[in-house]
This record gives C-alpha cells, structure tokens and sequence, in this order.
C-alpha cells in the first residue's frame, strides 16, 4: 500500500512540476513576425506583457496614446476627428 502511495506522490509531484513549468513557441522566422495588440482593463499587466514581449523578440513598443498624438502632430485628417469626438465626449462627462 505504501508503495503505490509513493508512486502516486510522485506522479502527482511530475504533474504538479510540468504545469508550474512555463513553455514557450518556438520562435517565428523574422518575415513572419507580426504586430500585436494588447488589450485590457487598467493594472492588468498590459505594459509589463509588452515590454517583455519587446525585449524577447527585439520589437518597440508603441503606445497608442503615442500614436494618436504622432497622427495629429502630422495633420492627420482621421486623428482630428478623433479628437473632436473625445473632446465632445470629454465635454458630456463634466455636465
């Protein structure tokens, strides 16, 4: 009885030890990476996910707040509107 409880033990040591054990893809060819998007509530780990995402596979990491101000520095039609919306959306929230 003892001894099947040991081979138990240790199976349920092996299970235990694969599923703590963190595995990765294989890496992706240079011409197939792609750009991601990561999308989440506030505090979620989001920024911490991507830069490590960025270092590991030698990749920036670009803010979408960055993007948008990028787009209206440059006249972006697109970018304008966007602000108006918020800005109008901005404007509801304080009445």
């Amino acid at each position: 009885m003892t001894e099947q409880k040991a081979k138990l033990e240790a199976t349920l040591a092996e299970d235990q030890e694969d599923r703590l054990e963190v595995k990765y893809p294989a890496p992706v060819k240079e011409a197939d990476k792609l750009n991601i998007l990561i999308y989440g509530p506030e505090k979620s780990g989001k920024t911490t996910l991507a830069n490590y995402l960025a270092q590991e596979h030698q990749r920036a990491v670009v803010r979408l707040d960055q993007l948008f101000d990028w787009c209206l520095k440059r006249g972006s039609q697109l970018a304008e509107e966007a602000q108006k919306y918020l800005d109008e959306r901005q404007e509801e929230l304080q009445v």
